[in-house]
């Protein structure tokens, strides 16, 4: 699944053979302290988008909706605007509303792209 790195996942989080990588996540996830990815650093997204967050939010679910529209970058190895003009073009600031993050999310885009799910052009 382009959205969750099961395998990095379990290795950077020590999660043992007998429990589900993706539901550690999903009961994990508004600590603010584990990612889906290795490519969204989930501390240096809370602190760049900490305003919008909240206390309990989940920094992944808040990129794809939020973060995704300043071009914030899920991390240092990933330049979301770079991506975005390469292979997605700028929205217009009036449509901003309507985007979705399986189509309009640079971090998505390169993800799905590389797992085989969409071609780049």
């Amino acid at each position: 699944m382009a959205y969750f790195d099961p395998g990095w996942y379990r290795n950077e989080y020590r999660v043992s053979d007998g429990q589900s990588a993706l539901g550690h996540y999903l009961v994990n996830r508004r600590t603010q302290m584990f990612s889906p990815t290795p490519l969204f650093d989930v501390r240096r997204y809370v602190s760049v988008a900490s305003g919008g967050l909240g206390r309990n939010g989940d920094p992944f679910a808040h990129y794809l909706l939020a973060g995704m529209a300043r071009d914030i970058d899920p991390s240092d190895g990933f330049d979301a605007g770079r991506y975005r003009r390469a292979h997605l073009g700028r929205p217009s600031r009036g449509f901003v509303e309507m985007m979705r993050p399986e189509e309009d999310n640079p971090l998505v885009h390169y993800l799905r792209v590389g797992y085989g799910v969409d071609k780049v052009g």
